[in-house]
């Protein structure tokens, strides 16, 4: 039997807890095939102890994994970005 692994393996940490009554906690996902990290707010609203929060930000990976697979994550550009200046007429 062949088990299919997925070409976009994502795991997490967890940088910050908000407030218990916020009910959201701020993640890092990161791909480990392409080394793309993502960083976002998950809400774990309704979530009543570790091992619910846990499998919230499963279920969020099993999303960015798709995200990146479709190309609506990507890595960051290396390039500044230019800065934009507004000419003034005097």
């Amino acid at each position: 039997m062949i088990e299919a692994t997925p070409a976009h393996l994502v795991t997490w940490v967890t940088n910050e807890t908000e407030e218990a009554s916020a009910g959201s906690v701020s993640v890092t996902f990161t791909c480990g095939t392409t080394g793309i990290t993502h960083d976002r707010s998950v809400n774990t609203v309704g979530c009543e102890d570790d091992a619910a929060i846990e499998q919230r930000l499963s279920e969020v990976a099993m999303g960015v994994h798709n995200k990146i697979c479709v190309g609506a994550i990507l890595a960051p550009s290396e390039e500044p970005e230019a800065e934009t200046t507004e000419e003034v007429e005097a």
